[in-house]
């Protein structure tokens, strides 16, 4: 009966993260500005630019293959999961992402398509995971941001504050990762059941699981900041290669380390894109229709289609 009872809310969670996101979905799409900013680029673009489009949108499946991997390699030591499993479960995932501040209901969400018994180490994994991906992305966009505050003759941003900030919250994570042993072993020693259970997931990760993680992460920033590149320049961006690199680097670094709340992200997402890539001459408009397609593409898109995965049975 409690076996029933526990499965039956696990259940009754998927279907409300459904619901809540359909809702979301719908008036995050009605709420958008100016939708017809996109189409019009749509209409007007050269086929070079369509060419581009193309192939960001080709590489949509590849972002979604490099983080099912890497759900894979994190549960390697926790449980035995088929990349078709991974899969299923990373769309969803995609779901509790949607409907909470800074995608912190990711993971959770993942897990409820993973057997009963190994979600928590499961979630534990997953935000170690995260925290290998932020890392890729700090190392490269700090490299970057010394080259883009170089070149740069705006005296609007305090960049050293930002860049201390952000410099603490790396290392933070980098001692993280390097003593996850000693914290799985901490955790082990709690009185809590539930964080017995992290700490269990976090103490066998290996060295090699963590390389593993680290090589996929960096082909997965590769992709999806070449996918936003790509979009920019079919709406216009004009720019030589290496500022063109060293922008999106500083773009995803400051990104990455802004808070966001779901509501406001494409607003968020915007404005950093208009005061980083503005600088080039491209107009604010062209900057929010390649930043709105972007995030329906990368966001909206997968969140629709992992609704079809709430009923997999794990």
């Amino acid at each position: 009966m409690h076996v029933l009872r526990k499965t039956s809310l696990y259940r009754l969670a998927r279907y409300a993260i459904v619901i809540l996101c359909l809702i979301f979905l719908v008036y995050k799409v009605l709420s958008i500005d100016n939708p017809h900013i996109v189409l019009e680029h749509f209409c007007k673009a050269s086929r070079q630019r369509f060419l581009l489009l193309v192939v960001a949108v080709a590489l949509l499946p590849v972002n979604i293959v490099l983080e099912s991997i890497k759900w894979q390699t994190a549960l390697r030591n926790t449980v035995s999961l088929p990349f078709a499993k991974a899969l299923s479960s990373v769309l969803f995932g995609y779901t509790g992402a949607f409907i909470t501040p800074n995608s912190v209901g990711e993971y959770p969400t993942r897990a409820l398509l993973l057997p009963e018994g190994s979600r928590t180490q499961a979630v534990a994994m997953g935000f170690v995971g995260s925290i290998v991906q932020t890392m890729v992305v700090a190392a490269c966009g700090f490299v970057s941001l010394f080259f883009f505050v170089q070149n740069s003759d705006s005296s609007a941003i305090d960049y050293t504050k930002i860049l201390v900030a952000m410099v603490l919250l790396l290392l933070l994570a980098v001692v993280f990762v390097s003593k996850i042993h000693s914290v799985g072993v901490f955790m082990q020693k709690s009185r809590f059941g539930f964080v017995r259970k992290i700490g269990n997931g976090l103490y066998y990760t290996t060295v090699s699981q963590l390389v593993k993680l680290i090589t996929v992460s960096l082909l997965k920033y590769f992709a999806f900041s070449t996918q936003f590149l790509l979009i920019l320049v079919a709406f216009g961006l004009d720019v030589a290669v290496i500022e063109a690199i060293v922008a999106v680097n500083v773009f995803y670094l400051f990104l990455t380390f802004t808070p966001l709340i779901n509501i406001f992200e494409v607003a968020v997402r915007s404005s950093w894109a208009i005061l980083i890539f503005g600088r080039y001459s491209v107009s604010s408009i062209s900057i929010i229709a390649a930043s709105t397609m972007f995030w329906v593409m990368n966001f909206c898109l997968p969140t629709f289609v992992g609704l079809f995965f709430s009923g997999k049975k794990s």
